[in-house]
Order: structure tokens, then C-alpha cells, then sequence
């Protein structure tokens, strides 16, 4: 099997399983179980209200966390790829809350399933 390539029992997430649009005024959030996540892309329907943040956890530890300052969107692609420290380790990807009135939405470009080593 070529280096890099995933073999047929990994399943790839449809792009339906990746996006969610929050509630006003509600986090977005997408979990990717034993997960590797390649691309985030998120953005507000407003500039979001200070202390907003986007995070990456790992079995509940934090991996990634940046804050969020205008209303996007906005993007970042992870080479390598980020991957769940521990097979039974979820990824989850959380969007806080943009304020009063404003809607978030998020983006996941990744795959279900630990790939091989």
C-alpha cells in the first residue's frame, strides 16, 4: 500500500456529517471520533463579541485554541494532519458563541478512523 494512503475499512465522513450553523448565540460544535482533522474553516454572521475562541480538544485535553476577532470566515489547514492521541479519543471542534444576535458556523475537513503508521 502506497505511503500516506488509507485503506478501505477507513470511512470518509460526508461533507453533511462536517457542518453545522449554531443557534444564535449558541456554540458550534462537530466531534470526529479516533478522528484526523486536515481543514477548520468557521465564520460569524457578525463580528463576534470579545472572548470569542476557537478550540481543538483531544480526549478533553486542549490540542489548538485561537481567538476569533472579526467575522470571517476565516481558515486553517493542519500539515501534518491532526490526529487523536488515543484510538478511543474524540476530536472536537468547538466554536464559542459569537454574542447577541449572531450565528456561527463551522467547517471540518477530516476523516473518522485512525489511520495506519
Amino acid at each position: 500500500m502506497p505511503e500516506n494512503s488509507f485503506p478501505s475499512p477507513f470511512q470518509i465522513l460526508s461533507s453533511t456529517n462536517f457542518r453545522v450553523d449554531s443557534d444564535v448565540n449558541a456554540n458550534s460544535v462537530i466531534t470526529i471520533p479516533n478522528g484526523v482533522i486536515f481543514q477548520v474553516e468557521w465564520g460569524y454572521s457578525a463580528p463576534p463579541a470579545a472572548a470569542a475562541t476557537l478550540t481543538i480538544t483531544d480526549g478533553g485535553t486542549v490540542r489548538f485554541q485561537i481567538p476569533i476577532t472579526q467575522d470571517g470566515p476565516g481558515s486553517i489547514r493542519f500539515e501534518p494532519a491532526m490526529m487523536a492521541s488515543a484510538a478511543a479519543n474524540d476530536l472536537v471542534v468547538t466554536l464559542l458563541a459569537g454574542g447577541a444576535g449572531i450565528t456561527g458556523y463551522l467547517n471540518v475537513t477530516a476523516i473518522e478512523g485512525e489511520p495506519p503508521i
